[in-house]
């Protein structure tokens, strides 16, 4: 299914793919496409950020490509290395980080205070006589933590950014998470939205709502 957000209205340039040589604001959204399925159904790895065409003419299918979010207002040519490669870091671009294991969505937005989280560990419980019980944990990973998180009074602008992220992700693909205090902020873990309401409090002005659920990836 295609994403119900129009990328070309989330940048101020109007268009979906990134290009090293534009100005940006902060949140906007842009695309970066690196594998292409061109005709003969061979994957090839992009060499500049545009969609190409077959012999024919016809554009290929796009496979892998990822989603940046600008976390500031930035000026032409100053982040990233070209337009296959905009600048991961504090200061440019979100929304994916570089680990181990490649390139994972990373979800930088903060939640405001008014959020709260809750625990609910798995045990297997055996009843004997007298009261008496057997408690042994069920997994491994038996604490996962469940944040309901609250963005509040968020321009449109941010708010477009949040709810595209989460739904890119379409609450099967995981994405690492800072959890606030007294969590330890430092130490992110994976997490998935199944979901999150949006709401409108006056022009410009709106109000997130999400459940982010903790997986062992």
């Amino acid at each position: 299914m295609a994403n119900i957000y129009q990328i070309k209205t989330l940048n101020r340039r109007g268009q979906d793919l990134y290009e090293l040589d534009q100005i940006y604001d902060k949140n906007d959204v842009v695309k970066v496409v690196t594998e292409y399925v061109n005709s003969a159904g061979v994957t090839v790895a992009a060499t500049t950020n545009a969609i190409p065409t077959d012999g024919s003419g016809n554009p290929t299918v796009q496979k892998t490509f990822y989603y940046y979010y600008a976390r500031t207002d930035l000026a032409s040519g100053s982040h990233g290395a070209n337009d296959l490669n905009p600048t991961i870091s504090e200061s440019y671009w979100g929304g994916v980080k570089n680990t181990s294991k490649g390139k994972v969505p990373e979800f930088f937005w903060k939640p405001s205070y008014a959020s709260n989280a809750a625990h609910q560990p798995k045990a297997t419980k055996v009843a004997f006589g007298d009261g008496y019980e057997q408690r042994t944990a069920d997994s491994i990973n038996v604490d996962l933590v469940n944040f309901n998180l609250t963005f509040d009074k968020r321009r449109k602008k941010e708010t477009s950014a949040i709810i595209h992220f989460l739904h890119s992700r379409k609450s099967i693909e995981s994405f690492l998470f800072s959890p606030p205090e007294p969590y330890n902020p430092i130490n992110q873990n994976y997490f998935v939205c199944r979901n999150w309401s949006t709401n409108f409090n006056f022009f410009d002005n709106y109000t997130i709502s999400a459940s982010f659920e903790q997986v062992a990836r």
